[in-house]
């Protein structure tokens, strides 16, 4: 892929996941940052699929995974 084409997934991936302004995607490490960050929200989702609400470690609503899908 050539310099532009790689920019332009960098910005497509930057709109699509709503990447802070001070902090867009420039490299393929952050690439595997982004990755690695909804890999982890998802993961945390499963934990506390519960029918009411929980905040062993942030506040979440009941049913988070229904609530993110």
């Amino acid at each position: 892929m050539d310099s532009k084409g790689q920019l332009d997934t960098y910005t497509e991936l930057d709109t699509i996941f709503r990447v802070c302004d001070n902090k867009n995607i420039s490299s393929d490490n952050d690439i595997q940052d982004l990755y690695t960050y909804i890999g982890n929200g998802l993961s945390y989702m499963a934990m506390t699929n519960y029918p009411s609400n929980s905040s062993f470690l942030e506040p979440m609503p009941a049913w988070p995974v229904n609530v993110g899908c």
